[in-house]
């Protein structure tokens, strides 16, 4: 039973945690998903403790109901920066601009710092850690080779981790 955001009601989680379920029974755990968490009938919020209760059951019966366990904290990274672009004004033969904007959610944690990742002009789609601890919403790349055609994503931090990437721009260093 998973406690609800209202603090007192407890509703079971039957779609991911039925006791019937064999795996469950061999494990004795399941996992929820926290979609289902954030979803009716829990509606927890980002950040908030998840508090569950177990009963036990076999042929003779059910055990009396656990206390209650706060065994997880929904959490999660910051989305993903967006508007990632080429500061024209900025950009030469030896360096890139770029600017961006913060994602839409930071994850319930406050961004501390962002990291760019580039292709090293390869063109293969791998990209590579330039930089990190950039505090802001802008960088110059430097030291660049001209007449290369360089790909650039970014990642935003906060305390429990990287953001997925922002879609890449492509720049030519000219």
């Amino acid at each position: 039973m998973v406690r609800h955001a209202d603090g007192a009601l407890y509703s079971q989680e039957l779609v991911n945690c039925d006791g019937n379920d064999p795996t469950i029974v061999a494990t004795a755990k399941c996992t929820v998903p926290i979609s289902a968490l954030r979803a009716a009938p829990f509606y927890l919020n980002w950040g908030a403790s998840v508090y569950a209760t177990v009963v036990a059951g076999n042929v003779v019966g059910e055990s009396a109901t656990s206390t209650a366990g706060n065994g997880a904290v929904i959490l999660t990274v910051p989305d993903a920066p967006i508007n990632l672009q080429n500061v024209a004004l900025v950009t030469n033969a030896q360096q890139v601009g770029l600017t961006w904007l913060a994602g839409v959610a930071n994850g319930v944690s406050p961004v501390i710092d962002y990291r760019v990742n580039y292709d090293k002009g390869l063109g293969n789609g791998v990209h590579v850690e330039l930089v990190s601890g950039i505090t802001g919403t802008s960088f110059t790349a430097t030291g660049l080779t001209r007449g290369v055609t360089y790909s650039f994503k970014i990642q935003a931090r906060n305390k429990y981790g990287y953001s997925p990437a922002s879609i890449a721009v492509v720049v030519l260093a000219a």
